[in-house]
């Protein structure tokens, strides 16, 4: 185990020497130093209130599999924010399953599916606003029009995946034997 957290220290130094060696350490402490805070503790109290309206939301997606509070949820939902903070690829969205299923006894897979379909719905959301403020925004380049189609493509088959997953039930079956 201390193999493990030696060299996981030792990466970790790697990465952070190369993202701050060419920083001019006068220039952010001046940067800080001038700074205007006001907006600070407004934001932390909307980020803080994010996961509180996230914790309802996961209690409506565990609707069909179990009954939750939000107070049940909001800590392995802020266990596996910070996760995602600290790990590669969002593995805190699996430590975040994970946490709920063995806590509460209920299948991990039904959980992970409740996290994949919050982030379908994040995907939907900010394609929807994204298609609501275009107008209002001058030109933009044309690559951002083709990623917006590629995003629309792919959360419209993520969404026709997930429907097809849940009323099929046989489909997923013959999925787990592939």
């Amino acid at each position: 185990m201390k193999k493990r957290i030696i060299i996981g220290v030792g990466i970790s130094v790697f990465f952070i020497y190369f993202v701050v060696r060419n920083t001019d350490c006068r220039n952010i402490v001046s940067i800080i130093s001038t700074g205007s805070y006001w907006w600070v503790m407004p934001a932390i109290i909307g980020y803080t209130l994010s996961f509180v309206f996230r914790a309802f939301r996961w209690k409506y997606l565990f609707a069909p599999v179990k009954t939750f509070s939000p107070k049940n949820l909001f800590p392995s939902l802020i266990m596996g924010f910070a996760a995602n903070s600290i790990f590669p690829m969002r593995f805190g969205e699996i430590m975040r399953a994970y946490i709920v299923g063995k806590k509460y006894g209920i299948s991990k897979s039904s959980a992970f599916a409740t996290i994949v379909l919050e982030r379908i719905m994040d995907g939907i959301s900010v394609i929807l606003l994204f298609l609501l403020i275009m107008p209002f925004l001058p030109a933009l380049p044309s690559w951002t029009r083709t990623l917006l189609s590629i995003a629309i493509i792919f959360f419209i088959g993520a969404l026709i995946s997930a429907s097809v997953m849940i009323l099929k039930k046989d489909y997923v079956k013959f999925l787990r034997r592939i």
